[in-house]
C-alpha cells in the first residue's frame, strides 16, 4: 500500500491512470493534498529537495518508488553501488534511508579529485550527511 508523503497516512493508490500520457495524482483523505506530488517530478527536483531536507521526498523515494514486489529499482542499485563506502545492507527501510541520505559523502570524491588539503570541508560534508542522515530516519 502506498503513502501520502505529506502526512504519512495510507492511501489506496497514487494516481488513477486514463491513458498512456493523461494521469491525475490521488488526494490523501486526512490532509486534502496530492498523495505524492513527486511522481510528476524529474530527479533533478527530486535531488534538490533532498538537499534542502523536505521529508515528504525521503517519503516518496522509501515508500512510494520502492515496492518490495518490484524489488529494488535499478538506479537506486546503481546509486547504491557508487555509495558502497558506507557498507551497509538493503534489507529493510532504515537501511535504505540511510544509503539514500548519505549522497553528501559523494563530495568526498570531489576533495579527493580536486586536492582539497583542508580539514573544515570534510568536516562540513560529514555535518552535511548528519543532518540528511537525521531528516531522512524522521521522515
Amino acid at each position: 500500500m502506498s503513502t501520502c508523503v505529506e502526512c504519512g497516512a495510507s492511501v489506496v493508490n497514487l494516481y488513477t491512470q486514463y491513458s498512456k500520457d493523461n494521469i491525475r495524482l490521488t488526494t490523501c483523505d486526512q490532509c486534502n493534498n496530492f498523495a505524492d506530488k513527486y511522481i510528476e517530478h524529474d530527479f533533478v527536483i527530486i535531488f534538490i529537495d533532498m538537499l534542502l531536507h523536505k521529508p515528504q521526498v525521503y517519503r516518496h523515494l522509501l515508500f512510494n518508488r520502492i515496492t518490495e514486489q518490484d524489488g529494488v529499482e535499478p538506479h537506486v542499485f546503481r546509486f547504491a553501488i557508487l555509495l558502497i563506502l558506507f557498507e551497509v545492507c538493503i534489507h529493510n527501510y532504515v537501511s535504505m534511508a540511510l544509503i539514500i541520505s548519505s549522497f553528501g559523502k559523494m563530495l568526498l570524491i570531489l576533495m579527493v579529485i580536486w586536492d582539497y588539503k583542508q580539514l573544515e570541508y570534510s568536516w562540513l560534508v560529514s555535518i552535511i550527511v548528519l543532518a540528511s542522515n537525521t531528516e531522512a530516519l524522521s521522515a
